[in-house]
């Protein structure tokens, strides 16, 4: 159900799907970032303030989506061609 039904997500909170290459927004209650990644994590595609109710177009290469709160895409500086890094929760320093 990723993030449908639910009146928000913590700012630091995001969901990554996997795999996944295609998503909507139905059932949505707010805007969200999305951005789509390759198996290797590299950012292919960023689709700023998607709005509930819409469905995003396919990415040739795409693998995962991760969906972030609105704007956390620019606040994080991430920017097409960037190679995420993800840590398990216990191993990221407060």
């Amino acid at each position: 159900m990723g993030l449908m039904y639910r009146k928000s997500i913590p700012e630091s909170h995001g969901l990554l799907l996997t795999p996944c290459n295609e998503i909507h927004t139905f059932g949505m209650r707010f805007d969200i970032d999305t951005i789509t990644l390759s198996k290797e994590n590299a950012v292919l595609f960023i689709d700023r303030a998607v709005k509930p109710r819409k469905v995003r177009k396919r990415v040739e290469g795409g693998y995962k989506v991760l969906e972030l709160n609105s704007g956390m895409a620019d606040k994080l500086a991430i920017a097409v061609g960037d190679v995420l890094e993800f840590l398990p929760a216990d191993k990221i320093s407060s």
